[in-house]
């Protein structure tokens, strides 16, 4: 069995449904279809299925909070899944559809991923709705799947991760169960994989290559041209693969250089917001040692009035504080303060030193005032730097952008140029084997008029001979 994902981010469901109902190229016949089956849905109509599913998927936020399902996430970047199940063409006699549903059904249960430590929920394509489309155009029998990947129930997306590596275990699991191994490459595959080998499948033909040389399979030359084709087509690829890297150097390169240039001026930034505090603070220098020097000399002479009975009481009155003595509340207190700095030269030190710290305190506000300004304004010339270098970083980007798209597009012109070439290289071919015969027709009525020409002059030569001898 050859199980193969088609696309994990498809935008139209109808538009698939549609395709998977008629025949290829047509929209009113229906002659590969042999049956369909659909799954998780109240309708068996593959059309009507395919408007629930798309209904499904545009609600899915209504779903996530009717569920209680957190809305956080990126958005949704496609919500169809497509898969086909084939069997080998010596079966499309004897294969039931019992058998390619059961198939069908057990495919669905590896699709997805169970509970793990970041999660408590599990999740699998056969909780989800589903159509299964059963076509006989080909000499193998297969089944084309459709998932809708939004879960009906809780909103949540159909985890993708290493499916394509899931079916291909599932699938040979089943062959070993069944006793015959298909596909021995998958089995090889998968047993390197279990060593820890990196191992990637053959990458699949684009329809319309596969498409023409299928047309062109039975051509005397086949093996030439399509090598010389697939040689001119990894040239291609090889040229892409290195516009893709060089176009990722660049936009890393310009990322490191605004990383760098914005990490400079961070940089530049805190030394000028400390050179502005250290400015400031010279500033103030001066004023804190007149500050200190005011407040030695008035303690060196309140020291002094101790030393003598009217100093005291001059002291006294100075530190004394009768503020709060008319409040009940506060007037035991007011007098028991009183009374220590009346008798108490202890108290009355205490007292002056606690009247020096609100000049203290304003002076040393009036310093963090003038701080804050000075980094205000460092700060606010650091935010229009970076805001500079933002504007100019994006404008090289867009730049940047710019020349990879035309890049990008000149890409798309020789790769439309190598399908044009392509064909007429098939078309050439074609030509040649039809001018080939006329060619040879055409040497072979060449070589009998000069063999003729040649026995004309072998006659005519004889005959002058003989009348010479007579």
């Amino acid at each position: 069995m050859i199980c193969r994902i088609h696309t994990t981010k498809g935008r139209s469901m109808s538009g698939l449904i549609n395709y998977l109902m008629h025949d290829k190229g047509r929209t009113d016949t229906s002659e590969r279809v042999a049956w369909t089956e659909t799954r998780n849905l109240g309708t068996r109509s593959p059309k009507v299925a395919a408007k629930v599913m798309t209904a499904t998927a545009l609600n899915q936020n209504e779903i996530k909070r009717r569920a209680g399902v957190s809305l956080a996430g990126r958005p949704t970047d496609g919500y169809v899944m497509h898969y086909t199940l084939s069997w080998p063409a010596e079966r499309a006699k004897d294969i039931t559809k019992e058998e390619m549903m059961g198939a069908a059904v057990a495919s669905l249960k590896v699709l997805g991923k169970g509970k793990t430590k970041k999660r408590s929920w599990r999740q699998f394509a056969d909780e989800h709705q589903a159509v299964c489309v059963a076509h006989v155009d080909e000499k193998h029998p297969h089944l084309h799947i459709a998932v809708q990947m939004i879960h009906p129930e809780t909103g949540r997306k159909l985890p993708t991760s290493h499916n394509q590596l899931k079916l291909s275990r599932w699938a040979l699991k089943l062959e070993q169960e069944q006793g015959q191994i298909v596909c021995p490459k998958r089995r090889s595959n998968t047993r390197r994989r279990d060593r820890g080998e990196y191992v990637t499948a053959e990458k699949n033909k684009p329809r319309h290559i596969f498409e023409l040389e299928r047309d062109h399979q039975d051509h005397p030359s086949f093996d030439r041209v399509q090598s010389e084709q697939k040689k001119a087509d990894d040239r291609l690829a090889r040229k892409s693969e290195d516009l893709t890297t060089s176009q990722q150097k660049r936009r890393d390169d310009l990322d490191a250089r605004n990383n760098a240039a914005r990490q400079k001026i961070i940089e530049d930034g805190r030394r000028s917001v400390m050179a502005a505090k250290k400015k400031v603070r010279d500033r103030f220098a001066d004023r804190w040692d007149r500050f200190y020097d005011q407040v030695d000399q008035a303690a060196a002479t309140f020291a002094a009035d101790e030393d003598r009975l009217f100093g005291r009481a001059k002291n006294a009155f100075k530190t004394l504080n009768l503020k709060g003595l008319w409040d009940p509340s506060r007037r035991p207190r007011v007098l028991q303060k009183a009374f220590d700095i009346v008798t108490s030269s202890s108290a009355r030190i205490e007292r002056f030193k606690k009247q020096q710290l609100p000049r203290e305190r304003a002076l040393w506000l009036e310093q963090r005032r003038e701080e804050r300004e000075a980094v205000a304004q460092a700060k606010k010339a650091v935010l229009q730097s970076i805001r500079e270098q933002r504007r100019s970083y994006l404008v090289e980007r867009q730049t940047l952008g710019v020349q990879h798209r035309l890049e990008n597009a000149k890409l798309r012109a020789e790769w439309r140029q190598r399908g044009i070439d392509r064909k007429a290289a098939w078309a050439l071919e074609l030509e040649q084997d039809k001018a080939r015969p006329r060619r040879l027709m055409d040497d072979i009525d060449n070589t009998r008029a000069m063999r003729d020409r040649i026995s004309d002059k072998k006659q005519r030569g004889k005959g002058k001979d003989t009348g010479r001898g007579l």
